[in-house]
């Protein structure tokens, strides 16, 4: 922690799961573009996330208590909204689906 508030910290994906099938055309299941989260105001929990996931893909997420692992995955299914940036889920920006279609 700091006077401001607590210290952004990175996290990290690691991949796993069979490409060889991946069909260069097929568009990725989830992508985040540019995503941020604040819960403060001057204290960004999440910061400029972008990730695609491929269908059949495994993402592991790893990083330190608050790094923001679970605020990510909160924001995908819509616990929380992103303050900017997007989530697509099969090609549909989540913020637009209705919270029963979200997997």
């Amino acid at each position: 922690m700091t006077g401001k508030g607590k210290v952004v910290r990175p996290f990290a994906f690691f991949r796993a799961g069979n490409q060889a099938h991946a069909n260069p055309n097929q568009r990725p299941i989830l992508v985040l573009e540019d995503v941020y989260k604040y819960f403060r105001p001057d204290v960004p929990t999440l910061r400029g996330v972008n990730l695609e996931v491929e269908r059949g893909e495994f993402v592991f997420i790893t990083g330190p208590s608050g790094a923001g692992k679970s605020t990510l995955l909160q924001l995908v299914y819509r616990k929380h909204t992103v303050d900017a940036g997007r989530i697509l889920f099969a090609g549909r920006d989540v913020a637009r689906l209705k919270s029963s279609s979200i997997p």
